[in-house]
């Protein structure tokens, strides 16, 4: 009786592990748009109903200065929600994850030149 329930009890739970995450899932990450330049830059807005991100990368110099942010659309104001600095990291590269959905656009504040791909998770 014990190892009848011992047994039921892991079918439960496979198929709930199954059905939250399962293994057929098609979902991958798509490319949206790249975009590199040198000095500042601030994207369109846009909006985006999946999670998201931005690969980044700037060439090393002399003197680094690289700042990502993020802005999240909330009245007429766009408050960063998200950056990556070069002061924070010694990288000169990295992925910056936003697992939010809304409406967005990004900012880049620079000395060195850069690229960034976005890409969407669907």
């Amino acid at each position: 009786m014990l190892a009848a329930a011992i047994v039921i009890a892991v079918v439960i739970v496979v198929s709930l592990l199954l059905i939250a995450n399962p293994f057929w899932s098609t979902k991958q990450w798509e490319f949206l748009e790249t975009r590199s330049g040198e000095g500042s830059y601030n994207s369109p807005v846009f909006t985006l109903n999946n999670t998201w991100r931005i690969r980044w990368a700037y060439t090393n110099s002399t003197v680094n200065l690289f700042v990502l942010a993020v802005h999240a659309e909330q009245g007429t104001e766009f408050p960063p929600i998200l950056f990556a600095s070069s002061e924070d990291t010694n990288e000169t590269s990295g992925i910056l994850n936003v697992d939010s959905t809304g409406t967005f656009y990004y900012s880049v504040l620079a000395s060195v030149s850069w690229n960034l791909t976005v890409e969407e998770y669907r």
